[in-house]
């Protein structure tokens, strides 16, 4: 199969193997990617040949509990940056209960297994002052969440909630001291929002983890009318016991006391939603993240827009000696937020689709690209158009280019793409 990522700088090839039971997920798959823009260095993009992961859930035992097992092995290889083997098990065991006055939680027991063998860790993406590695770890977490549902029922006005929720996390203190040993393929990007203040560990991956002991807190509220018609919003914050000096400047987990997170959703209709969530500072209550999105319309005709800011862009990182191990003062490319506007409109009519899009940076003025497609399909095969215009290049450098490409589907085989530049 062929994919075009989001950002359109890189086409993604993968062949891949998966089977299913009832109770588990098995796959296992080879990526070769190929850079479309000028800015990115094919001896830079990585070959993961093989990727395997392993899920596993079991039944419900007498007290309700599943114990769940996810494990994965993954070698990536680079002519120019680090070479990675990595295998890791991550056990897992939760468990439900019921307390007076409506208290509803769960308890979780997880620990997180990963054994490494690197080399070339003084290049990209790590920076690292070693050449060869060869290391592993284990991270025990042990939480408890609690939530206490209020429901009110308001006749013809439907039903409000009111719900607190806290969560309990208990974890050794992980520090900065093997992070020049453990290479980081998953966990370069970190976002906190509302979408994993609740998670055990917040990184995206596990080369790098989350220790030590806290207390995680929200305020999630609901309104939800007979029309359909729903309002959603959620505000939390994390306070934790101890600093931890692996999270970069204004990352919002810095201190022992979190940013705050927050969503609103509402959707007074089928047809149109709005989505909106932010970080404020715990300092001062500014906005250091808003991401923002409108969507309209139905299979006919949709449309949708989206407003994006950050107040640091962690992207300068990856060409950033010293970033993957004990963290440095950052560039000052890192505290230039990130600021943009995104717009899109698609229609379907019989078996032909049309979508056309665009982004524009309000940091620097500039469209950043502009994209538009044509496609056919029917119940066996299809047919795509795509046609890119970048009017800066990958991560606002050069000159921008063009990128075309012809995909064909074969919905029982995947897809295969040809693509001119």
């Amino acid at each position: 199969a062929f994919s075009l990522e989001p950002q359109y700088a890189f086409l993604t090839s993968d062949v891949y193997l998966e089977g299913f039971t009832s109770s588990s997920y098995a796959r296992l798959d080879a990526d070769t990617y190929q850079g479309l823009v000028t800015t990115v260095d094919n001896d830079a993009l990585p070959v993961v040949l093989p990727h395997g992961e392993y899920d596993f859930l079991s039944a419900q035992d007498s007290l309700g509990g599943q114990f769940s097992l996810h494990a994965d092995m993954f070698n990536v290889l680079r002519n120019v940056g680090t070479n990675t083997k990595r295998i890791s098990a991550i056990p897992g065991y939760s468990v439900p209960f019921t307390l007076p006055n409506g208290i509803v939680g769960t308890a979780r027991l997880e620990v997180v297994t990963a054994a490494y063998d690197a080399n070339h860790l003084y290049e990209q993406p790590n920076y690292s002052y070693l050449n060869n590695s060869e290391t592993a770890r284990a991270q025990p977490y042990g939480a408890v969440f609690v939530r206490m549902p209020l429901i009110r029922q308001a006749g013809h006005w439907g039903s409000q909630l009111i719900e607190p929720e806290v969560q309990v996390v208990v974890s050794p203190n992980v520090g900065v001291s093997q992070n020049d040993r453990i290479p980081n393929e998953d966990s370069l990007d970190l976002e906190f929002s509302d979408a994993n203040l609740f998670s055990l560990n917040r990184y995206p991956g596990i080369d790098r983890l989350e220790g030590g002991s806290r207390v995680d807190y929200a305020m999630h509220a609901a309104w939800y009318l007979p029309s359909g018609a729903t309002l959603d919003g959620l505000l939390g914050q994390s306070v934790r016991f101890h600093k931890d000096d692996d999270y970069l400047p204004d990352s919002g987990l810095n201190d022992n006391v979190s940013d705050i997170v927050g969503r609103f959703i509402i959707a007074p209709t089928p047809y149109f939603n709005l989505t909106y969530r932010t970080r404020l500072s715990h300092d001062d209550l500014g906005a250091r993240m808003i991401d923002a999105t409108a969507n309209a319309g139905t299979h006919l005709l949709s449309g949708s827009v989206g407003y994006f800011y950050e107040n640091t862009n962690p992207y300068v990182l990856y060409d950033t000696p010293g970033f993957g191990g004990v963290p440095l003062t950052p560039p000052p490319g890192y505290f230039v937020p990130r600021h943009e506007i995104t717009a899109s409109v698609s229609t379907n009519v019989g078996n032909w689709s049309f979508g056309a899009g665009t982004a524009r940076n309000l940091q620097t003025g500039m469209f950043d690209q502009a994209n538009f497609n044509l496609g056919w399909q029917n119940n066996c095969f299809g047919i795509n158009l795509l046609y890119y215009q970048y009017f800066t290049s990958y991560f606002t450098q050069g000159n921008g280019g063009t990128t075309a490409l012809v995909q064909f589907t074969f919905k029982t085989l995947g897809t295969i793409g040809l693509n001119a530049l």
